[in-house]
């Protein structure tokens, strides 16, 4: 236990340093790097407004400060329910910078992650400790820092495998409540398409595993013990999947895309993006020509540690070896989309997954995480002094020296203009090859792993370096301070009678952020899943009044208007303010002339309900997307909307039964009799076997 203790107190020392500028404040209080992008735009103002709410003794049902108003608990996104989630949000709540700690978190975890599966896998904590360390400094998670639920689904797929794998032993008797808890984490701060790819993988070992047992008793009792683990981690998630996955026709994107569209090469691999396992500066300065986001560039964890796994491959021997080779080669040609028959097939017969539109996001973790595994197991060979791997990584970083020298000029004529990093990434290269050469040539056994160890930290920690910007961007302190003062925790009527922020031709901006912050309406939202009715009402004319109308207005009843020119002259002003407002409840005093529609400037969705004058009143949708409810006499009259969907409230009834059902399981298995403790793994022969 204190060995792994030392060890992942080692991962998080070397993370810390790595990123220090996004923990540390500078003398005037202000981050030395703020993570840029859909980091700002969605991922902290989710996590802060529903936090926000739930502080505040509401659940974060419905978001009224955006578009119109959207179904926030809708929203599988919002990491809400993550359990790092809740317990960050309930001991200090959120803000940008807690989010951003959040974040580091979230890549520290998955290196303890990808140390648990290396030492499960190779059974030698050196090992362990090599891969973990080549894990949280690869492009991959830092890349991602912007995307919190990629970032959260990349980190947590060690541990997924790490749980599967325990589930299969009886002498674990918490493998299948950790396979459960993985599963719950995964499914609500996870992203849609990642997870897809990831529960199949792990499905398909978990199939593997049954198969693989000696009796048809023994396939049955494991085949029931996992099956009780995903039901019960599926189902404790359910909060967050299930109101998504029945309402999906209510989004823009409910439906799944066109094949073509998800495998378009902007948004895939290609070979090219190989050289990105050899040269880190290939994160920020890619080859000429179309190119994904930068986001998903991100291959890099030192080109060392694929020369380790290239030995390990060559001359180890097993079906996890074999496996790991396997499931990289063809992970990355998923990652290349389009250009893959396979995935092409697999996208027409199975449209579910033209849900996710990123190949190079869904499918590039498993690349990177099954060769870091293989380069673990190359350390172990080189430490065991085993003379043919170490006479064959001489010869690969002898070759690689020559490689980077040549790539020198290439690079330059390439890229045609005078960069630093491009040649400057180079020459560092060549230093870090000759310093394993020395090594090599110099020490043997556990100092060569120390050094060899030490030579890929420095690699993978001159890469982070170079291409820190999808990891932090440096931003003023007049704008931090901004950012900070602008962050409103209370709920209050404060601007329900201004115009909503926003331009009318541009209602689609990242500025809508400021609205899950600072609690001010917008008209626009940045959302890559919108509702229809409120695309509809765009569509029929609906923009300029939705950003600068009246929050209330009487229509002639039985008058039903689609497009905004037939409401213009269907509607007339009313006297009118706004008592209450809430995220979910919302109470208006109006008056009225005569029997009167009541036509509100919010969006309607299935769950809102009213209540007139005290009694229960029927909330009808107008033009398909704005609320309405009507009143039968003159005067002045108290209406009080509030949002209850029953897609939430079954949804979160089936996730606290499955909670209780899981703390039910753990204290069981707690009060189980103890097996016979296990011996020790690093005392095991490995269960690969060296090569002639």
């Amino acid at each position: 236990m204190f060995g792994h203790l030392g060890s992942i107190a080692l991962l998080l020392a070397v993370e810390v340093t790595a990123f220090v500028r996004l923990l540390v404040l500078d003398p005037d209080g202000v981050p030395y790097r703020l993570i840029p992008w859909d980091f700002r735009s969605l991922g902290a103002p989710w996590l802060i407004y529903g936090w926000d709410a739930i502080r505040a003794g509401f659940l974060p049902l419905w978001c009224p400060y955006v578009a119109a108003g959207v179904p926030f608990f809708l929203n599988p996104q919002t990491q809400i329910y993550s359990p790092l989630s809740i317990l960050i949000g309930t001991v200090f709540g959120y803000s940008v910078r807690i989010a951003q700690i959040h974040s580091f978190l979230m890549m520290a975890i998955g290196g303890i992650g990808a140390y648990a599966l290396a030492h499960w896998l190779w059974r030698n904590r050196m090992a362990a400790i090599f891969v973990g360390l080549c894990f949280e400094l690869s492009g991959l998670l830092f890349c991602h820092l912007e995307h919190l639920s990629i970032l959260t689904a990349f980190a947590l797929m060690p541990w997924f495998f790490v749980a599967v794998a325990l589930a299969k032993s009886e002498s674990s008797r918490f493998g299948p409540p950790f396979l459960a808890f993985v599963l719950y984490w995964l499914l609500t701060a996870g992203y849609l398409g990642v997870d897809l790819m990831i529960l199949a993988w792990g499905g398909a070992l978990t199939v593997a595993q049954v198969f693989a047992q000696p009796s048809t008793k023994a396939r049955m009792a494991l085949l029931s013990r996992n099956a009780w683990a995903w039901l019960v981690g599926i189902g404790m998630a359910a909060v967050n999947w299930l109101p998504f996955l029945l309402e999906r026709a209510e989004f823009t994107r409910g439906s799944p895309m066109t094949v073509d569209y998800v495998l378009d090469p902007a948004r895939s691999l290609a070979p090219k993006h190989l050289l990105g396992f050899f040269f880190s500066f290939m994160i920020r300065q890619p080859l000429p020509g179309k190119e994904v986001d930068i986001s998903m560039r991100g291959l890099y964890f030192g080109a060392l540690a694929v020369v380790l796994a290239v030995i390990f491959m060559v001359y180890a021997r097993g079906w996890r070896v074999l496996l790991l080779g396997a499931a990289a080669l063809f992970s990355f040609l998923m990652a290349c989309g389009g250009s893959f028959f396979v995935r092409v097939a697999l996208h027409t017969f199975f449209p579910v997954l033209n849900l996710s539109r990123f190949p190079a996001a869904d499918s590039r973790a498993f690349v990177v995480l099954a060769l870091v595994m293989l380069a673990g197991g190359g350390l172990i060979l080189l430490s065991q002094d085993h003379t043919a791997a170490r006479n064959l990584a001489k010869r690969i970083v002898r070759y690689l020296v020559v490689f980077y020298l040549l790539s020198i000029p290439v690079l330059h004529l390439l890229y045609e203009k005078n960069d630093d990093s491009v040649v400057s990434g180079a020459i560092f290269e060549v230093l870090c090859m000759l310093l394993a050469l020395f090594a090599l040539v110099r020490f043997q056994s556990k100092i060569l792993a120390w050094m060899l160890t030490t030579i890929v930290v420095l690699e993978a920690g001159y890469g982070v370096m170079v291409t820190f910007s999808p990891a932090g961007e440096t931003i003023s302190g007049a704008e931090y301070t901004r950012l900070q003062n602008s962050h409103e925790t209370n709920f209050t009527t404060a601007g329900t009678g201004d115009p909503r922020i926003g331009e009318p031709a541009r209602l689609v901006d990242e500025s809508s952020a400021d609205g899950y912050i600072a609690k001010r309406f917008h008209a626009n939202e940045y959302n890559p899943v919108r509702l229809t009715r409120f695309a509809h009402l765009l569509d029929v004319g609906f923009g300029p009044w939705i950003q600068s109308g009246p929050r209330v207005v009487g229509m002639t009843p039985g008058r039903y208007p689609e497009t905004f020119s037939d409401f213009q002259t269907a509607t007339f002003p009313v006297t009118f303010s706004i008592a209450d407002y809430s995220p979910n409840r919302v109470r208006y005093y109006v008056q009225t002339a005569a029997n009167t529609t009541l036509v509100f400037n919010e969006v309607y969705f299935p769950g809102w309900n009213a209540v007139v004058d005290g009694a229960p009143a029927r909330v009808r949708p107008v033009a398909q997307g704005l609320r309405s409810v009507s009143v039968n006499k003159a005067g002045i009259h108290e209406i009080e909307f509030f949002f209850r969907p029953w897609l939430y409230l079954a949804a979160a009834t089936v996730s606290v039964l499955f909670a209780l059902a899981f703390v039910l399981w753990v204290v069981v298995v707690w009060r189980r009799r103890r097996p016979s403790p296990p011996v020790d793994a690093e005392t095991q022969a490995p269960f690969w076997t060296e090569a002639a």
